[in-house]
């Protein structure tokens, strides 16, 4: 049993099986995720527009000290 309902949730997921039971539709699931998308823009922007880019950490390669390599001297 836990494996048919295993094998109905990854099609459920993948979108093969139409779930009747949800009360979104497919254009509405479409339109959700455009619109958290604009929403992901327009974050992006703000943190562009008030310099807190740069306050982000260095990372690898940005010139920082780096530990010596193993069987290094």
């Amino acid at each position: 049993m836990q494996a048919r309902s295993g094998a109905l949730d990854e099609l459920l997921a993948s979108g093969a099986l139409t779930d009747l039971t949800s009360t979104n539709d497919d254009i509405q699931a479409q339109l959700d995720k455009a619109s958290s998308t604009s929403d992901i823009d327009a974050q992006l922007a703000a943190l562009k527009n008030s310099g807190s880019v740069s306050a982000l950490p260095a990372g690898p390669g940005d010139g920082a000290a780096s530990a010596p390599a193993p069987g290094g001297n």
